[in-house]
């Protein structure tokens, strides 16, 4: 597949140079005609890649969990985590979903666990972090597990650093200009229904269907609250909140990246383009045109995600920073609370599973992160 992908590149490059010099307008339609078929081509082909890389990333992820379903007494000691490991709790843990009766998990920890909440199999744990690691956006973002809410203080502005001479005057006390972000928790929620012969179902049957489902879709929910945030961010510090830099433009161009990227703090370190495919789509149809001559994204990494477009005002086409200047916080946990009814929908023979999971989101960095619009015309 890379070899055709290469084949592809160089057919559009040739052809980008046939349109300049074509001398009518048939000649002009079937050219662009074959360029646009390679660029559907090229799309299949990048999609299929990504596949297969994802279906050989799940084999190794089955191989890893084969070994943690084996019975306790397959396994030798029985501690607290390698009882989390076996399948007698897993099946155990299932059980306690359905009914909510914690018994039977509480009886294999034994001492291990007295009071408090469960905890989840170690297989949950996997599906789990397997679900938040989908999303490269959130995978790169801080994280803490702070009860309640939590404070962070970020500078906005500040006096910089002076060469003091031995005898000299003494130094002018710093001004330092402190904004306090609170994470406030909000509850993203998830709810699913399925037929109740899918009750019968057992062990990581049931908690693949149930928690990469609610998760990957309150990891979604989580990740749009992010761009939303960032968006919604003032772009200057003078109601003494991180800035968010903006970036307005007429149309898309090849410089909006280097544009956004210059705005950014002077030690933001690792800055991401964070965009659509349809939008990605655009500036890489820009960088053809110009025979690649430029790269659009500046070799940044570019991590996909919902909200954006080129076209339509009320949305950014893209937001460029270091995901660090994001930080969410887990009260509770990133394991999703499950609560399973059995009753709302009995009379669809429907059993609903409800997903709930506080999460607190901050912007913690002044200019960690630029937003790129286009202006509406028909203002």
């Amino acid at each position: 597949m890379e070899t055709r992908l290469n084949e592809i590149d160089v057919e559009l490059r040739d052809l980008q140079t046939e349109i300049e010099s074509a001398e009518d307008n048939d000649t002009l339609d079937a050219l662009q005609e074959r360029m646009n078929a390679l660029m559907v081509e090229r799309d299949g082909l990048e999609a299929d890649i990504e596949e297969r890389k994802k279906e050989q990333e799940a084999l190794e992820k089955a191989k890893e969990n084969e070994a943690l379903l084996k019975p306790i007494e397959e396994r030798g000691d029985t501690n607290k985590m390698e009882i989390r490991e076996s399948k007698e709790y897993l099946e155990a843990y299932v059980d306690y979903i359905k009914t909510g009766d914690d018994t039977q998990c509480r009886a294999l920890l034994t001492e291990n666990v007295q009071d408090g909440t469960v905890p989840v199999p170690a297989y949950v744990e996997d599906r789990i972090q397997t679900a938040w690691e989908r999303l490269q956006l959130l995978a790169r973002i801080r994280r803490s597990y702070f009860a309640g809410n939590v404070k962070v203080g970020v500078e906005l502005t500040a006096t910089p650093a002076v060469v003091h001479t031995e005898g000299g005057e003494a130094v002018a006390e710093e001004e330092l200009g402190l904004a306090i972000v609170e994470l406030i928790p909000a509850t993203f929620k998830k709810w699913i229904s399925f037929s109740d012969e899918a009750v019968d179902a057992r062990g990581e049957g049931f908690i693949d269907y149930i928690y990469d489902e609610i998760t990957y879709q309150i990891a979604k929910a989580v990740e749009a609250g992010i761009v939303g945030m960032l968006y919604a961010a003032d772009t200057d510090n003078t109601g003494g909140n991180p800035a968010v830099a903006e970036i307005s433009v007429s149309a898309i161009g090849l410089g909006d990246f280097v544009n956004a990227a210059g705005a950014l703090a002077g030690d933001v370190a690792n800055p991401v383009v964070i965009t659509s495919r349809a939008v990605y789509a655009a500036y890489k149809a820009l960088a053809i045109d110009a025979n690649y001559a430029v790269d659009p994204f500046d070799g940044m990494d570019v991590i996909f995600a919902d909200g954006f477009d080129y076209d339509d005002p009320t949305k950014p086409v893209a937001l460029v920073g270091d995901l660090n200047a994001v930080q969410a916080n887990f009260p509770i946990g990133s394991d999703p609370q499950l609560k399973y009814d059995a009753l709302t929908l009995a009379t669809s023979d429907l059993v609903r599973v409800i997903g709930r999971l506080p999460v607190g989101l901050g912007y913690i960095k002044n200019f960690g992160f630029a937003k790129i619009v286009v202006e509406d015309a028909s203002a």
